[in-house]
């Protein structure tokens, strides 16, 4: 679900992702540490914010290991204006 989300509303800033990911992962060591049982409807609602917030992470590393990988690039073979094509057509 996550991925529609993010096509129809945008990426979410990482602040914003890191909130969404709170209520799961405390829902999940709520039940480690205590005798609670999750419903299965917080579950499916903690569960969607969560794969919404780790899609966009996902997005953002995405953006990062091109932009790292096109800056070797350039170091190592010089030519800029390809790379730098090269970058903007995978982000």
């Amino acid at each position: 679900m996550g991925i529609p989300v993010i096509l129809i509303w945008g990426l979410p800033s990482v602040p914003v992702m890191v909130l969404l990911m709170i209520p799961m992962v405390a829902d999940g060591f709520r039940q480690l540490l205590t005798e609670y049982t999750s419903t299965n409807l917080r579950r499916v609602s903690t569960g969607f914010f969560f794969g919404i917030a780790f899609d966009g992470l996902l997005v953002y590393f995405h953006r990062i290991c091109v932009t790292l990988a096109g800056e070797l690039v350039k170091l190592i073979l010089g030519d800029t204006e390809a790379v730098n094509r090269a970058i903007e057509m995978f982000l």
